[in-house]
């Protein structure tokens, strides 16, 4: 899992895209510390669910981030489970150790997040 983690990471950083992530230890309880990152300014949120398992926080950080308007970009390892509760129309994007495929559908939504992004200041 860290291995695609930081796959990911490389990925992001070579699209430019700054990227924020709650790894680092921090004395707080874990829901404040996610919050504070949600709450950030940020435009999407990225997931990877393995096969290792689910977190069970997993659905309560998407539902926060979906009431705050994110987006969100769910990687879902081939074999993994989503269980996906309120949010049951979610797309996601399958993920392997091939990503190419996976990474030019990050990168399409990436793209379809900037050109919303860009319409929504042209509004402004």
């Amino acid at each position: 899992m860290t291995a695609n983690v930081n796959r990911i990471k490389r990925f992001l950083t070579a699209a430019g895209i700054d990227w924020v992530t709650g790894e680092q230890f921090e004395p707080r309880r874990i829901e404040d510390k996610v919050k504070t990152r949600l709450r950030a300014d940020i435009d999407f949120v990225i997931t990877l669910i393995s096969t290792s398992g689910q977190s069970t926080w997993l659905r309560d950080e998407i539902a926060d981030a979906n009431a705050h308007d994110l987006w969100i970009i769910v990687l879902l390892e081939n074999g993994a489970s989503f269980d996906r509760g309120i949010l049951g129309t979610l797309e996601y994007i399958p993920y392997d150790d091939e990503p190419d495929t996976t990474f030019t559908q990050v990168l399409e939504g990436i793209n379809f997040i900037r050109a919303e992004l860009s319409t929504r200041a042209q509004e402004k």
